[in-house]
């Protein structure tokens, strides 16, 4: 009895590292050849824990460039019981408002790129969309809009973890032009702004992606 257990644990122990053997090789191979798949979605871990969520969908016809598209900023929003304050933080005699608000920012670009082993350096342009508005319903609708549309010149390093997962780093330069509307009575525009902005951002995001 005990030379059959023996036989078990040494069975177990010669398939165990056997095994170990075999995944070694498969991995090794694995890292020669990378499999070069035509989409992966990207989810930014940077700007995840300074409370914003950034997705990212790349397609990429080929090997040397790629089509993206960025949602960084989508949300609805209802608030029934909206109050003003007035500068003693009281609340002024009249009835509660009601505000209503909407928040779109997105970015579409392509990107080209060049490997180098597991590594791949990507550079290109994206064109950046932000729409947001806000309704206070009081006795009228008085509304604000903000548009902005900035173009962003950027430029990255990927990092292929495997054949599934990579994680990458992006900088970019930014410029932008945004206007602000605010209404009063009847539509009426009650004030309008133009602004013009450039800034570079030595580290924009940080991606980690799923190729599939």
């Amino acid at each position: 009895m005990k030379f059959k257990s023996k036989e078990i644990i040494l069975t177990l122990i010669c398939c165990f590292v056997l095994g170990n053997t075999v995944s070694g090789q498969g991995l090794k191979a694995q890292k020669d050849s990378l499999v070069l798949f035509k989409w992966d979605v990207s989810l930014d871990v940077l700007n995840l824990f300074k409370g914003y969520r950034g997705v990212m969908i790349r397609y990429a016809p080929g090997s040397r460039g790629a089509f993206r598209l960025a949602i960084s900023s989508l949300s609805h929003s209802t608030d029934e019981h909206f109050q003003y304050y007035d500068t003693t933080g009281t609340v002024p005699q009249h009835q509660l408002y009601k505000r209503k608000t909407f928040n779109l920012s997105t970015l579409l670009g392509y990107e080209r790129r060049k490997d180098y082993g597991r590594h791949q350096l990507f550079y290109g342009m994206d064109i950046g969309v932000d729409y947001n508005w806000a309704r206070e319903y009081i006795v009228t609708l008085y509304p604000a809009k903000v548009y902005s549309i900035g173009v962003h010149p950027f430029v990255g390093l990927k990092y292929r973890v495997s054949n599934r997962l990579s994680i990458s780093a992006e900088a970019l330069f930014t410029a932008q032009r945004k206007i602000v509307k605010n209404f009063g009575p009847r539509n009426i525009v009650a004030s309008k702004s133009n602004s013009y902005g450039f800034a570079l951002d030595p580290l924009r995001l940080i991606n980690i992606s799923y190729h599939f």
